[in-house]
């Protein structure tokens, strides 16, 4: 098992590597932000001046490797619009998407597990009906088109809840929580009753109704946790999926977080900030496929011992 983690670790670290270059020789290619900074009445000297103060006269090898050491010293440059440490703008965001992404995952854990156990359990049932047209309506509206509905009905239309921003705590994560997990119920319910599906006509799960084992039991602790190890794979993806695809829910609902920041930078051409939110997601990422594998072996011994 150590072995195990320890190599994912080095393919995690070496990922972390080719997106730390390919990230930095993309926003390269987005232009010069020194035409979107330069005043009209600038001249050619100060634009040359200001370009230098900037560190983007150097050639861009030069540039590169400088980037790449002040990455190994935790130095991800200064932000050119704010004109503030890039990381630190990048701090100021991550707690508004972590939020954001904590209440997506809750609600589509806290809705589609139930469904999905339940549809599984009675397949052909009433549920199952549910579940399969709950899933392919979710997966096939687009959520900015859901999120803009949801403002008009919900917001403009009903004054229930606020249009955007975080200024009034839970209310203000409602609308964009459901938006971005609709997908994510979707997909998580198809996969819940699939695996309990596989599960559930098992030859120990007879042994288990046999031995006269209430039902609660059976299904809660014995099926469900035999069924989980596919559920935890799609959740784990799903984290993944929230943290980059937030971009366009904080878009919508003009959400603080670091989407709204990425966009923001893409438009000024901030260098520094778009090579931090990239650098930084991407290691976050790699973080939370390695928590996935250990909990593999929490959840399923096989795993420990196919790892020694």
């Amino acid at each position: 098992m150590t072995s195990y983690l320890l190599s994912r670790l080095v393919g995690g670290l070496l990922t972390v590597l080719f997106v730390m270059s390919l990230v930095f020789a993309l926003v390269r290619f987005s232009g010069d932000p020194v035409a979107l900074m330069a005043d009209p009445y600038m001249s050619e000297a100060d634009i040359e001046n200001l370009r230098s103060d900037l560190g983007l006269d150097d050639p861009v090898p030069v540039q590169y490797f400088r980037y790449m050491g002040n990455l190994a010293t935790g130095d991800f440059g200064q932000s050119i619009r704010f004109r503030e440490p890039a990381f630190d703008l990048y701090l100021e965001r991550l707690p508004a998407t972590l939020k954001l992404v904590l209440v997506a995952t809750f609600i589509s854990l806290a809705i589609s597990i139930p469904i999905g156990l339940a549809a599984g359990m009675r397949p052909g049932g009433y549920i199952d009906r549910f579940a399969k047209t709950t899933a392919l309506i979710g997966q096939s509206i687009p959520s900015f088109w859901l999120g803009i509905l949801f403002i008009i009905v919900f917001a403009v239309q009903l004054s229930l809840l606020p249009t955007s921003g975080d200024s009034q705590g839970i209310k203000s994560m409602i609308l964009p929580g459901i938006t971005m997990s609709t997908y994510a119920i979707a997909a998580m319910v198809r996969v819940t009753r699939s695996s309990v599906l596989d599960i559930k006509d098992a030859e120990f799960v007879g042994l288990l109704w046999a031995k006269g084992l209430s039902g609660r039991t059976i299904i809660w602790r014995h099926i469900l946790k035999n069924a989980s190890l596919p559920i935890l794979t799609l959740a784990s993806l799903q984290i993944i999926g929230f943290l980059s695809g937030s971009v366009i829910v904080e878009q919508i609902f003009a959400w603080p977080g670091v989407g709204r920041l990425a966009v923001e930078s893409v438009y000024s051409r901030d260098f520094p900030v778009i090579q931090t939110v990239v650098v930084a997601n991407t290691a976050l990422l790699v973080v939370i496929n390695l928590l996935v594998d250990v909990s593999y072996a929490m959840v399923d011994p096989r795993v420990r011992l196919a790892g020694r």
